[in-house]
């Protein structure tokens, strides 16, 4: 596309540092990702055979605090698998990333494909705050479903964190489609002329 005096997003050297930076950041988040993924699969590893350092993960992941949570055996693994789905939201989020700065790096930035990154990763963050906080519910239930009654416990709360996340979630998600909507019209308008 053209730009003023006649460039062309081509050769326009804003352009190309747009492609460049957007090329090193597919590579850092896929980085990331694979970090993140090393570490989780890492803490399985090394604490399958030790449930006492299995908990003690899962107590740092969840941010559950150890008092008053004996739990009966296996709940730890129930509470890992639970552990899991913020991570694959987090992960889908991180691969929409991926592609999306992947998009930029070739040239592609008023797209509708892009629109649609944007939404999905919009979508998964905004999704990810519910999911953390129905986990760490559900984990506390979890937890102290074999104590006695009276002292077993749900936890619910939410952090600034999570609020911030849940708002850049639904920014992503609307720009996108305010994207999606004006790569639209535009598709529309060149047909016509």
């Amino acid at each position: 596309g053209a730009t003023k005096e006649g460039a062309t997003k081509e050769n326009d050297p804003r352009f190309g540092r747009i492609c460049r930076v957007s090329g090193i950041m597919k590579r850092a988040i896929v980085a990331f990702m694979v970090l993140l993924a090393l570490f989780a699969a890492t803490a399985i590893v090394l604490t399958v055979d030790n449930p006492a350092a299995f908990q003690n993960v899962m107590h740092q992941l969840l941010h559950i605090e150890r008092a008053g949570i004996p739990s009966a055996p296996g709940s730890w693994i129930l509470v890992a698998m639970l552990g899991a789905l913020p991570l694959a939201i987090l992960f889908f989020a991180l691969w929409q990333g991926a592609a999306l700065f992947g998009d930029f790096s070739k040239g592609a930035v008023f797209t509708t494909q892009v629109s649609c990154r944007l939404r999905r990763m919009g979508m998964a963050l905004a999704m990810l705050t519910p999911a953390q906080i129905v986990v760490l519910a559900l984990a506390t239930v979890i937890l102290t479903l074999s104590n006695p009654p009276g002292q077993r416990q749900l936890s619910i709360g939410i952090s600034s964190d999570q609020v911030i996340l849940l708002l850049v979630g639904v920014l992503l998600l609307v720009i996108g489609w305010v994207m999606g909507e004006a790569a639209r019209m535009a598709e529309e308008h060149s047909q016509i002329v």
